[in-house]
This record gives structure tokens, sequence and C-alpha cells, in this order.
């Protein structure tokens, strides 16, 4: 009896009792994706360490370099400063050429007005002083005429 008992016990555990087949398969499961993506990760994981080094050197600044960030900061300050300077004095020096010219026009059109006005002027003096020669001439023939005996 005992011997039907074990081999029911054995059948009852194969037929429904998975959990020693469950096991061994989830142990080769596990076993395997553990050697396949072992590498890989440890792949990534050196990759990832390398980056880190090298950006550490690279791109994170040191102590002594912040310090000099300050002084760099501060001269890109000043240029920044004179270029502007330069920028104004270039614009200012355009308005000024631009006014400049606009003297020079003027400055011609006030010199060929005054030349007009002294031509009027010399013209105006030249008929005034013909006007009095005439008026002068018409007067002295009149008063030669008052003076003159007139015979009757």
């Amino acid at each position: 009896m005992e011997r039907i008992i074990k081999d029911v016990g054995e059948i009852h555990s194969r037929l429904l009792d998975h959990k020693v087949f469950t096991q061994g398969h989830t142990r080769f499961f596990v076993k395997e994706f553990e050697e396949k993506r072992g590498w890989r990760e440890e792949q990534q994981a050196e990759k990832l360490a390398r980056a880190v080094t090298e950006m550490s050197f690279t791109l994170i600044p040191d102590g002594e370099t912040t310090r000099n960030m300050a002084a760099v900061l501060s001269r890109l300050q000043a240029v920044n400063h004179m270029s502007s300077r330069i920028l104004q004095c270039e614009n200012s020096s355009d308005e000024n050429a631009t006014l400049e010219e606009g003297r020079a026009r003027r400055r011609v059109a006030w010199e060929q007005a005054l030349a007009r006005s002294e031509q009027r002027h010399e013209e105006a003096v030249r008929k005034h002083e013909e006007q009095v020669a005439a008026l002068r001439c018409h007067y002295l023939a009149l008063g030669e005429e008052l003076h003159t005996p007139t015979v009757y």
C-alpha cells in the first residue's frame, strides 16, 4: 500500500504539481537573460562612466576656472561697452556728415543769395545815381531857363 501511495503521490506531483518544472524553467530563463543582457548592461555602464569622467574634466569647470570666469566676464562687458561706444561714434559721425552736407548746401545757397542781393543793390544804386544825375541835369536846365532873360 505504501508503494501505491508513493506512486499516486508521484503521479499527482507530475500531473498536477508543476512547481519543480516551473522553477527549473524560471531558473534557466533568468540565467539566460542575465548572460545575454549582462554584457550589454555592463558595456552601457562602462560607456556612461567614461562619458561622466570626460564631462567632469572638460565641461564642468574647476575652482580656478570659475575664478577666471569672473575676469573673463568683466573683460567681455568692457569690450561690449567699448564696441557700443564705437558704434555710437560712427552713428554720430554719420549724422555729423549729414549735418555738414546740409550746412555746406545752406552756406552755398546763402552766398548765392548774398551775391544776388549785392547785384540788386548795385543795380539799384546805379539806377538811383542815373536818376539823380538826370534830375540834376533837368533842374539845372530849368534853372538856366529861369535865369536867362527872356525877350518879350
